[in-house]
């Protein structure tokens, strides 16, 4: 959608279909970029004719990776069943202004089912299978690949409902970025992995889209570690908030572009109340480990559901399949 010099890409399409599986979480977005020959000054948007509401633009430190990126975040309260129509307005900094619109269709009262298996090579677009958290994706040789790498570019699949699961992803790295920009705050230096236990981000009250990363359950993740050679990254399995991880491997795994690792991840629930949850990541041409190389239980700020993301934090990935199966 273009004119005047303005444009307005939404990534998802001009026509998206929500729910078609379940929800993977709570809040519902649209993401996309507006730009300007003049530069952008300002996007807005309305559901179903009401109201004009103002979005943030990018780039942020945080999920908003370039100029001009938006992310329309909010509660699938405000959609009706079925049909939906958004407005969207970009104003470019001369005072011209693109309006367009987008059709939404959702559905409500699907879960999504467990277990559950991906596959990318005869899916028309990512929503197909999974729902997009952030960032600019797209299906590639039969796999779905970060089309530009960034802060958190999240890929969802499961039920906010999900508490006792297993999920297995298959991620090939392409490039890791290591950037002084990428190794001080917020980022604090790459990852890839898994995530389970996800509702959404959280609206910490400062910014918008919210920043929020916790809680959840737990994050199994090859990391960036400043002790250790870059062709090196360390496993760690970490609970929500600002503290050590859950768990960690001593020495560092070998990573190179072209690698493909396997990752497992298992969320269930002890007698107390609070996750268990074990870890696992391997090279795919390896043999799986017998037992997690990692288990912990959970924090007390922890979610005690939600789905799983399959992560990649300032790397460039491609995710082949996914499978979510039931435990207990």
């Amino acid at each position: 959608m273009s004119t005047d010099g303005i444009s307005i890409d939404v990534w998802g399409g001009e026509e998206q279909h929500l729910g078609q599986i379940g929800h993977a979480s709570r809040p519902t977005r649209i993401l996309g970029r507006a730009s300007a020959e003049a530069g952008i000054d300002s996007v807005s948007y309305a559901i179903n004719g009401r109201g004009r509401f103002p979005v943030s633009v990018g780039p942020s430190a945080f999920r908003l990776g370039r100029d001009g990126d938006f992310c329309l975040e909010f509660s699938r309260d405000r959609l009706v069943q079925g049909e939906n129509v958004i407005t969207l307005w970009a104003n470019d900094r001369e005072g011209a202004e693109l309006e367009s619109q987008i059709k939404i269709h959702i559905d409500k009262n699907t879960r999504w089912p467990l277990p559950f298996e991906t596959d990318w090579a005869n899916a028309e677009r990512p929503q197909d299978l999974c729902e997009i958290a952030d960032g600019c994706w797209g299906i590639e040789h039969g796999g779905l690949r970060t089309l530009e790498p960034g802060y958190d570019r999240m890929v969802a699949i499961g039920d906010v409902r999900w508490r006792h699961y297993e999920i297995t992803a298959t991620v090939t790295i392409h490039d890791v970025d290591r950037s002084p920009r990428v190794l001080g705050w917020p980022s604090m230096g790459p990852a890839f992995g898994v995530q389970v236990r996800w509702e959404g981000h959280h609206d910490w009250g400062d910014i918008k889209p919210a920043r929020g990363w916790f809680p959840f359950g737990a994050m199994a993740r090859l990391e960036h570690d400043e002790d250790l050679p870059e062709s090196e990254m360390r496993f760690r399995l970490r609970g929500p908030g600002f503290v050590e991880p859950l768990a960690a491997e001593a020495h560092g795994r070998h990573v190179e572009p072209g690698m493909s690792f396997v990752f497992r991840v298992a969320s269930q629930t002890g007698p107390d109340g609070r996750g268990v949850y074990g870890a696992s990541v391997w090279h795919a041409d390896e043999p799986e480990p017998e037992t997690p190389q990692l288990t912990a239980r959970g924090l007390d700020r922890e979610t005690p559901a939600g789905s799983a993301v399959i992560m990649a934090h300032h790397t460039d990935v491609t995710i082949g399949r996914v499978r979510a199966e039931p435990l207990g």
